[in-house]
């Protein structure tokens, strides 16, 4: 499975990936994000006209490419071609000079998120954006300039950022006072987070030339023949991701239980929690509490990061190795608004760590089938498609026994039409549904907030642990008596 990809930026991949995008940009200290947006959103378009040679001549190209980790976008690179040429300020002995360039293409801008920055992956997109460059040269050679230049933005910035504050971005820097700074030989040594731009810049033969104005980053050129001969063409851009090995390898069905718990209630959630632990075709049990969920009901909930503190602690309780605590909601978004994570990223996450697996998607009946439901939300996203699992569901009931008929053929009337949404290639993924051998369950969480703001008793519908922890840090309006 390659877990790790550069793709053109399309329309569809940066309307998932927007936020994603916009902090990416905002890492690059992007004067204008918006404008870089709708540059981003035109880059489909002008990708397909510089193939096909519809581009208009003398008309700048601005050409976008994502690096995806597990299908969620972790770095950005641009190839910019110019036919206009630009102004940059070189260095002479009496300072700096604004000097016209010509006609040329560049594949400067480019960022990965830090966590990232140490794996190498700047170094394979920068081949790749060469090796692409050379692609759409060979199909459109009259659309490319001969002079290649490369700014890689961020190299230095900070220093030459305070410079151009201090003295504006148009005045002429007296030498002498760059060295009475001590700006003048940080710019001209290489620093240890920009070794790698100028291993790459050395590789390529390139020469040093200034500083530009619009990027605030170090320029260098060469003659763009001469460059792509340097470049090797079948080199593995990025690493394979190798089956793991382990407790993983032999984990084969998953059981993905989702839900608020808001709180854990002992019939409803740990019920259904126990009836996967004892099926012996299942290996793990994942219980997944959502970041953030949309309830109708006007009772209080609890803050997310004590929901979690309860699963928590009653995971930890059982001590179960079957039983784990699935986090990753959490995870992504420490430090950022809460919010849920859509399923499809979950099981790319899931495909990652247990590749060739299916994953059980245990859920009630409403969470799977109302408007904003499971269902819906993998009819609407094809990013699953092409990961390395399968995806059946299990789907347990809540309320009268009556009914309960009634309910099963409703549930899979809307299973049918969601099958019917799907490509041949998601089609393929899914397992088929059953319904839970557990019918009925009368608690819910809410009627046990109801309980507990009402001082009414609750501890027997929730596990010890969590009436406990309930009781310390009085949730849901809890008072001690």
């Amino acid at each position: 499975m390659v877990a790790e990809r550069i793709v053109p930026l399309t329309s569809r991949l940066l309307s998932r990936q927007m936020g994603r995008f916009k902090e990416l940009m905002g890492q690059l200290d992007s004067p204008n994000v918006e404008r870089e947006l709708d540059y981003a959103r035109a880059s489909e378009k002008s990708l397909k006209a510089l193939e096909q040679g519809r581009n208009k001549p003398g008309q700048p190209i601005q050409l976008y490419y994502g690096l995806l980790k597990q299908n969620e976008l972790i770095g950005l690179y641009r190839i910019f071609v110019n036919p206009k040429g630009t102004t940059i300020w070189t260095k002479t002995d009496r300072g700096l000079k604004l000097q016209s360039l010509g006609p040329y293409v560049d594949s400067g801008r480019m960022v990965v998120y830090p966590q990232h920055q140490k794996k190498g992956y700047s170094s394979r997109m920068r081949i790749h954006a060469l090796n692409e460059i050379r692609r759409l040269r060979e199909k459109n050679p009259e659309a490319f300039p001969d002079q290649y230049l490369v700014v890689p933005t961020g190299a230095h910035r900070q220093e030459i950022s305070g410079i151009y504050a201090q003295h504006g971005r148009r005045t002429v820097i007296p030498k002498k006072e760059l060295e009475e700074q001590g700006v003048w030989d940080q710019l001209d040594r290489s620093r240890p987070e920009s070794q790698a731009i100028f291993s790459h810049v050395k590789r390529l033969g390139l020469t040093h030339l200034g500083y530009v104005k619009s990027n605030l980053g170090m320029a260098f050129t060469g003659n763009l023949d001469d460059v792509l001969k340097r470049v090797p063409t079948d080199v593995r851009l990025l690493k394979k991701e190798s089956t793991p090995k382990g407790r993983n390898a032999s984990i084969k069905r998953i059981a993905l239980v989702p839900g608020s718990f808001d709180p854990i209630t002992t019939m409803g959630h740990s019920r259904v929690a126990f009836s996967q632990l004892d099926d012996a075709t299942i290996d793990k049990v994942l219980l997944m509490p959502s970041a953030d969920y949309r309830t109708g009901a006007k009772i209080m909930n609890a803050p997310a990061q004590h929901r979690l503190e309860m699963a928590r602690q009653y995971v930890k309780s059982l001590g179960l190795p079957k039983l784990e605590l699935w986090e990753k909601d959490f995870q992504f978004i420490r430090g950022q608004a809460m919010r849920r994570r859509p399923l499809p990223q979950h099981l790319s996450w899931l495909a990652a760590e247990y590749p060739k697996s299916e994953i059980v998607l245990t859920v009630g009946s409403h969470t799977l089938t109302r408007e904003r439901g499971f269902l819906n939300e993998l009819a609407r996203d094809r990013s699953w498609e092409h990961l390395p699992i399968s995806l059946s569901f299990q789907v347990a009931f809540r309320g009268a026994q009556e009914s309960l008929e009634d309910r099963k053929r409703d549930v899979q009337a809307h299973y049918e039409a969601f099958l019917k949404k799907l490509s041949p290639k998601q089609r393929a993924k899914i397992a088929g549904i059953v319904f839970s051998k557990i019918q009925a369950i009368e608690e819910s969480s809410t009627h046990i907030r109801r309980l507990i703001a009402g001082g009414e008793l609750f501890e027997h519908l929730v596990p010890d642990q969590v009436a406990d922890y309930i009781k310390k840090h009085r949730l849901y309006g809890y008072e001690a008596k």
